[in-house]
């Protein structure tokens, strides 16, 4: 299956919320933390797309974009309270400007685009809040949705 990066690149990152005095002695086991970044983010991106498989064979691509629409962020934050974590997907081609990148991740996606295949990688920010960063490499079949913006009725 063809992947697409670029324009469609989306950012998934988690911040890890701890004391911040936990955080400095632990953040030197950073495995710890990409670990439990890796895992969040598997079980995020496999709820959202379990769900969105659904959605498109039962309403099509654009039950799927309404329901996404509606629907993602939620999905997006299942796992919040249980992992102590907040999960956001973001991109510079925006559906929902809720997703809007900060300046930190505007950055980050330029670097991912400019450099592919990129690790994911976590790091301890002036907050006392540890941050990871994934790259999420848009699949073909993801372009039923996030494609051209154009190709989808007003309804």
């Amino acid at each position: 299956m063809k992947k697409h990066l670029g324009i469609f690149l989306i950012l998934g990152f988690i911040i890890i919320s701890c004391n911040q005095n936990a955080i400095k002695k632990e953040f030197a086991d950073k495995e710890k933390y990409m670990h439990l970044g890796d895992s969040i983010t598997r079980l995020t991106f496999d709820t959202l797309s379990r769900t969105l498989k659904s959605q498109i064979l039962a309403a099509g691509p654009e039950g799927a974009l309404l329901f996404c629409n509606h629907e993602a962020l939620k999905l997006t934050g299942l796992y919040e309270t249980e992992f102590n974590a907040t999960v956001k997907r973001t991109s510079h081609k925006l559906r929902n400007p809720k997703n809007a990148p900060d300046s930190r991740e505007q950055a980050l996606l330029k670097w991912f685009e400019d450099n592919p295949g990129a690790a994911p990688f976590a790091e301890l920010h002036p907050q006392g809040e540890i941050r990871y960063f994934k790259p999420i490499v848009v699949m073909e079949n993801c372009m039923l949705c996030h494609g051209n913006q154009d190709t989808f009725s007003e309804d």
